[in-house]
């Protein structure tokens, strides 16, 4: 028995090595596994260095813990090797693009979105989150100057899309991401999505999406929700509530990158569009590098009060469609 379950660690140790050489690390992996087979079979990936579980660790030590049989072990060994063997290329991720940004302002930005999450005043929120995308799109613009107009490194960095509201986190994410100067592709079946940009817009975009995010859902928790709907109800009640917040902020965001690139323009005296538009063609470069086949994929939304409510802080935005991947079912770009 203990040699048979010798062997399945080995088994499952070289999956893993294969699906390292194709750009997946053991986090991506548990991840993905959870999602489409179960966790305990995820868990097994914490115990191949024998740090998880009982002595002796690999297999063994898994079917111990979770009480299996040899047969049971090989069973889910074999399904999580399945899925290991599934998966795809996946592009190359870079490390956190704050770590190339002045220390200084990512504190002074950080600052503004932590005011923006703790107040309970709309209005206070939305200036104080506008400040904050703001500085960091000065100096996205400070950054493209400098360079002399050429692109720079554009990179791509991975980002955790969970339920519940998936596809609305995404709609949230993605939105940002375009105001940023960033694209995004949503890797549904995968459980993230995957920005490309400069590293000082990657920044702003992963910054302004964690603090956005925490401000939708600490407004969904204090929306009203008619307590005698059913549960379905009240399910499609916040999905159109998040949706809509998302396109409010993301609509506002549009509107203002544009506002404020054309007061730089004039303070300047400098035609930047073509600056911006080289960076642009580098990102969408980049995202056609990624994924090259994009077609269009529809977002809705079915509950009207949802949606009001979730826009009641701002302008009503519009519904629109989000493209996705045919060649790998459910990703979605913007």
């Amino acid at each position: 028995m203990e040699n048979e379950l010798r062997e399945l660690t080995g088994e499952l140790k070289a999956a893993v090595a294969d699906a390292a050489r194709r750009g997946w690390d053991v986090v991506a992996l548990r991840r993905y596994i959870r999602r489409r087979g179960s966790a305990r079979i995820a868990a097994l990936l914490d115990y191949l260095d024998g740090e998880a579980g009982a002595a002796g660790g690999g297999v063994a030590a898994w079917a111990e813990r979770y009480r299996l049989s040899v047969s049971q072990a090989r069973a889910e060994v074999d399904e999580a090797r399945f899925w290991i063997g599934i998966v795809r290329e996946m592009p190359r991720f870079d490390q956190a693009a704050a770590n190339d940004i002045d220390p200084g302002l990512l504190n002074k930005v950080r600052a503004l979105l932590a005011k923006a999450e703790s107040t309970d005043f709309p209005a206070e929120s939305d200036a104080l989150t506008d400040k904050a995308h703001e500085l960091m799109q000065r100096h996205s613009i400070d950054q493209a100057l400098l360079s002399g107009g050429r692109p720079g490194d554009v990179r791509a960095h991975r980002v955790l899309i969970d339920d519940p509201y998936a596809r609305a986190r995404y709609i949230l994410l993605s939105g940002i991401a375009q105001a940023s100067g960033c694209r995004a592709i949503w890797w549904q079946e995968y459980g993230w999505a995957v920005v490309c940009g400069l590293p000082g817009d990657l920044a702003a975009t992963e910054l302004l999406y964690a603090s956005l995010l925490v401000q939708a859902l600490s407004s969904l928790s204090a929306a009203a929700v008619d307590g005698d709907d059913p549960p379905a109800r009240k399910a499609a009640f916040r999905r159109a509530f998040v949706v809509a917040f998302a396109r409010r902020v993301t609509a506002r965001l549009h509107d203002l990158a544009r506002t404020r690139t054309a007061e730089i323009s004039h303070e300047r005296g400098i035609d930047l569009l073509p600056v911006l538009a080289s960076r642009e063609a580098a990102v969408e470069a980049a995202i056609k590098a990624t994924s090259p086949n994009v077609t269009t994929m529809s977002t809705r939304v079915s509950d009207a009060r949802g949606w009001v409510a979730g826009t009641a802080a701002g302008d009503r935005a519009t519904i629109a469609t989000q493209p996705a991947l045919p060649d790998l079912p459910g990703q979605l770009t913007a």
